[in-house]
């Protein structure tokens, strides 16, 4: 995923600097086209011939000008389109992880859940053992003369 980010920006950085030494070399030219015809028009028809190479220039600068400003927006474009594209990888990067994490939580819940029952289970068992005992030991302080709880639980020991 690094590679890519820094793929692209590779090329964002290239594209500006080759936009930037495009747009420098024709205005170099259009400004040595454009003191090409003040010259002409200063000394008359002697140099007309330059003139005409000069205004040539000029047309073709205009035309390396248009054509440049198609291939930045293709580029701009071109870009935008591949940190789209890695920006929706993270996207999916980060709703797999998650997906895993709910996995895994998925599967502690169950196993807490499982654990829970079997603790309500045991917890039954506990329950229906204890009744018994806990029967006889009131039955036993019914037998017993006086209230004295320690009389029902020796007479409880006695039936055993």
């Amino acid at each position: 995923m690094r590679e890519k980010v820094q793929r692209t920006i590779t090329i964002v950085e290239a594209s500006y600097h080759a936009h930037y030494s495009l747009e420098k070399s024709l205005r170099e030219i259009e400004l040595c086209a454009l003191n090409a015809i003040v010259i002409v028009n200063r000394h008359g028809l002697m140099l007309s011939g330059y003139a005409v190479i000069a205004q040539a220039f000029m047309g073709h600068t205009a035309n390396l000008k248009k054509t440049a400003s198609h291939l930045y927006e293709a580029t701009a474009s071109l870009v935008q389109s591949q940190m789209r594209i890695l920006q929706y990888k993270t996207y999916v990067d980060d709703l797999r992880r998650t997906q895993e994490v709910m996995n895994i939580a998925e599967e502690i819940y169950s196993s807490l859940n499982n654990k829970g029952k079997t603790y309500a289970q045991a917890m039954s068992a506990e329950k229906v053992k204890s009744v018994t005992p806990l029967q006889q030991i009131t039955r036993g302080n019914r037998k017993s003369t006086g209230n004295n709880w320690r009389a029902g639980i020796y007479d409880h020991q006695r039936l055993h």
